[in-house]
């Protein structure tokens, strides 16, 4: 508990969110909806899309596609789909409460590497960063995401991603 604490993860729902990658969202859906879980928004890029669903009091749930055919060419979830298979998470996503605090302790007592900078800026509605990935096989497997709130934001898209 003192490691959490020292972290920066404060007195609020641990894990924010998880993120399924799949070749059929509405298949993997099913599954999340025998646990109660509802559609409550839909993400659109240029090449994958995603849903997002909510269930009172757990983590949101992300579960996101490349599009099929030309649409979705250039998209990396195909491929992680392909090597990986859909029964694991992508990533999980950990609240904190001050994200370069959280940073520099993972960096400094859990010797956690970051693949970018912090995206946002201080007091913007989401801040976030990813690890370095968990490799598998040689390839980019699973990474956990530090994820900052403010001014009572619940969405998934960062400021930057507008």
């Amino acid at each position: 508990m003192e490691n959490i604490k020292q972290a920066g993860i404060g007195w609020f729902q641990l894990i924010d969110h998880v993120t399924f990658r799949t070749h059929n969202v509405e298949k993997k859906a099913k599954k999340i909806a025998d646990f109660g879980y509802s559609h409550i928004d839909t993400l659109e890029f240029k090449n994958w899309w995603g849903n997002i669903y909510a269930l009172k009091g757990r983590p949101l749930v992300f579960i996101d596609q490349a599009y099929e055919g030309e649409k979705g060419e250039g998209s990396l979830i195909k491929e992680w789909v392909d090597e990986f298979g859909d029964q694991y998470f992508h990533h999980i996503a950990i609240r904190v409460e001050d994200i370069e605090h959280s940073v520099d302790y993972f960096k400094s007592k859990l010797y956690i590497e970051f693949s970018s900078a912090i995206n946002g800026e201080p007091n913007d509605n989401l801040r976030q960063i990813f690890t370095k990935p968990e490799m598998q096989n040689g390839k980019a497997f699973s990474v956990l995401e530090l994820i900052e709130r403010n001014n009572g934001y619940m969405g998934l898209l960062p400021p930057t991603s507008r």
